[in-house]
């Protein structure tokens, strides 16, 4: 606690002994930790929603949005919320966080600059928003300034841990502080982190009920400035990446067994995993980046899988000629392809995929590359070739595989009977794989085994047993937000449903 607000709790004690009937309200940068103090926090401002917006009257009653035009009408005495400029004022509310001295600051530039010009230069904030009035004590004429007073009340060690966490794109846990951010001492994290907290630094958050937190964007873009000067970028950096690919490798295995609580870790740290990606990408560590994105490939099968093929490109030119990429990074761009249905763009992939599995004599990826590589045959309309495939990826994960190997080899094999014509076939492999799937409690595969049956019993003309299956597809494919599953369930649905 700083001098001066050491001495405030002393006075309120002081006071609060002497008249136990007195309230005392005060404004404070942290709590004065006196016996019967209660906490208010004072948030930000209610921001504007992305996206599409309001009409200018409905924006107005929005408090940061009333803030910024009410000052700079009073800075310009011209300014208006308007059609025109509505969704930049909006935005630029939104790049300023919500704080009242950061959007009055701005406005005060609507003297001379349209709302378009100011959000332009927010790229330099700091540079950008100064000019506070003359009355205003000097530490609030500008953003900087502000801030720095508060900076410079800190802690040596609260001061290194508030720089380090600029590097965090996104929300970010405990966990993830003490992984990326403190190599001194690990024990005062929590500590350290309450404190910046109390100091209204750090914004804690709840994200899908998993407590987190968070730099406003003002205060990130301040940090990385302390942080560049610090000259610990570099470090941080690679811990970030290493935190993140250790994370993705160890929990790579609950994708299949615990997707709904894995899916939900990815959406809460998708912004802090593609700056790791980024980072692999400008510093050309492709082995790290290869290996976060392939943990990821469950979170690509269900959002879309264009990013993913942007950064396996990218993480494969950074590679150069290297002889060393995995199997499971160049299987899982062949599935890109597959995805597409494009069979014939797939196959490359998939055969430098089982040559990359054999040099690591890693027998069960060998038998997920075959299988895949089986099922893209078939799509290419060579079926004797992905028979041969598909027998020798059976004979491999004979020997054992843990899963997902076994409902791969199911799903390959569904795949070719539907090719080959044998639809009994299909759907008996189907309901062997949908078994496997709800032991293991894999909802993504379940989601096919459960789209192969609809499809053998509408190719069956069986209308009322490919509903039922395709509505069951649907509801689980809603469950984990598949989203490419989606449009392949109800595109097959429409026909049982217009059947019926």
């Amino acid at each position: 606690m700083s001098t001066s607000n050491a001495a405030a709790a002393a006075l309120v004690d002081a006071v609060l002994r002497s008249a136990p009937g007195v309230r005392v309200i005060v404004t404070s940068r942290e709590p004065l930790q006196v016996p019967g103090e209660h906490i208010l926090p004072v948030p930000p401002l209610a921001l504007p929603l992305p996206g599409g917006g309001p009409s200018p009257a409905q924006l107005r009653q929005n408090e940061a949005v009333m803030l910024f035009v009410e000052r700079a009408v009073a800075a310009s005495g011209t300014f208006a919320l308007t059609d025109t400029n509505q969704s930049t004022v909006a935005e630029l509310c939104r790049r300023l966080d919500g704080l009242p001295l950061a959007l009055e600051l701005a406005a005060v530039r609507a003297r001379v600059l349209t709302a378009e010009q100011i959000l332009d230069r927010l790229s330099d904030r700091f540079a950008l928003l100064t000019g506070g009035g003359r009355a205003a004590l000097p530490r609030q004429q500008t953003l900087r300034t502000a801030i720095d007073w508060s900076h410079d009340l800190l802690t040596a060690a609260e001061q290194r841990l508030l720089r380090r966490l600029c590097r965090f794109a996104g929300p970010f846990t405990l966990d993830d502080l003490e992984g990326v951010c403190v190599w001194e001492d690990a024990e005062s994290a929590l500590a350290l982190l309450s404190s910046l907290v109390d100091k209204s630094l750090v914004a804690r958050e709840d994200v899908s009920g998993v407590g987190c937190f968070r730099l406003h964007e003002t205060m990130r873009e301040y940090a990385a400035g302390k942080l560049s000067a610090a000259d610990e970028g570099a470090r941080v950096d690679h811990r970030f990446v290493e935190h993140y690919r250790a994370r993705c490798v160890d929990t790579r295995n609950d994708a299949w067994h615990r997707p709904l609580d894995w899916l939900a870790w990815v959406e809460r740290e998708i912004d802090n995993l593609r700056l790791a990606l980024h980072l692999c990408v400008t510093a050309a560590d492709w082995s790290r980046g290869l290996e976060i994105v392939t943990a990821l490939g469950p979170y690509w099968s269900t959002r879309g899988t264009r990013e993913c093929r942007q950064w396996l490109d990218a993480l494969m030119v950074a590679a150069g000629e290297s002889t060393s990429l995995p199997a499971a990074a160049f299987r899982l761009r062949g599935w890109c392809d597959m995805r597409r249905a494009d069979g014939p763009a797939a196959r490359p992939w998939l055969a430098w995929a089982v040559t990359a599995a054999r040099l690591a004599d890693d027998p069960p990826m060998l038998a997920e590359v075959l299988a895949t590589a089986s099922i893209a045959e078939n799509m290419a309309g060579d079926l004797t070739a992905a028979a041969r495939l598909l027998d020798e990826a059976e004979t491999i994960a004979a020997g054992g595989g843990l899963y997902p190997v076994p409902v791969e080899i199911v799903q390959a094999k569904a795949v070719h009977a539907f090719f080959a014509g044998n639809l009994a076939t299909a759907d008996e492999l189907s309901v062997t794989g949908e078994r496997l799937c709800r032991e293991a409690g894999d909802l993504s595969y379940l989601i096919q085994m459960l789209l192969y049956q609809g499809q053998a019993a509408v190719l069956t003309g069986d209308a009322a047993q490919a509903e039922t299956r395709l509505e069951e597809a649907l509801r689980v494919a809603r469950q984990l937000d598949d989203r490419p599953a989606q449009y392949d369930v109800l595109t097959l649905l429409a026909w049982p449903v217009s059947a019926t």
